[in-house]
């Protein structure tokens, strides 16, 4: 049975984000008792590859280009364990992102994870590449796969790197139809 999707009005998703913002503050006071999840894979990419997710809209530097049209907020956010979960996670990025990759990395460890999608929702920024790719260079036997929308940070970090993550580091360009990418290392 194919799942539905919710087309939200841009009133519904202005609702959405202030509810995220109010509840953040509340999850903000409580950052010690919290911790990362990871969740199981879904039918598309297959139980056994793990995603990690921030807020979408709210932790994506690019929205403003695709909030009006994005799946995760109208189908994904809408369970409130997800949202839930979204809201723990955004909160440990947001205040302490250093703590939010290690524990990542301790359950791709722990429960060894072969296949880790990273947000799908939310976006990386600023130095969640270097997080990433040093997670890589530290669990080989693990595929890190992650799809954005940032393509400037994305594109200073290879400038600065190399023009390349570690092997096991799988990014991937996504754009919306009209949206400007730059892609000199043909991700």
């Amino acid at each position: 049975m194919a799942k539905r999707h919710h087309k939200w009005s841009n009133e519904s998703i202005k609702r959405y984000i202030a509810k995220a913002k109010r509840r953040l503050k509340k999850y903000y006071a409580d950052v010690d008792n919290l911790h990362v999840s990871l969740m199981y894979g879904n039918d598309k990419t297959g139980r056994n590859c793990y995603t990690v997710s921030l807020l979408p809209i709210i932790d994506c530097p690019k929205c403003s280009e695709c909030k009006n049209h994005c799946y995760d907020v109208q189908h994904d956010v809408i369970n409130e364990g997800c949202f839930h979960q979204r809201l723990v996670n955004s909160t440990i990025h947001k205040l302490d992102p250093a703590r939010y990759w290690r524990e990542i990395e301790e359950q791709v460890r722990a429960l060894f994870v072969t296949e880790l999608r990273i947000n799908v929702g939310g976006d990386l920024s600023g130095d969640d590449f270097e997080y990433v790719n040093e997670m890589g260079k530290r669990n080989e036997m693990c595929d890190f796969l992650f799809f954005t929308k940032n393509d400037e940070e994305c594109n200073a970090w290879l400038d600065a790197h190399g023009g390349k993550f570690a092997p096991n580091v799988k990014p991937v360009y996504s754009r919306w139809l009209g949206m400007e990418m730059k892609n000199p290392y043909n991700i």
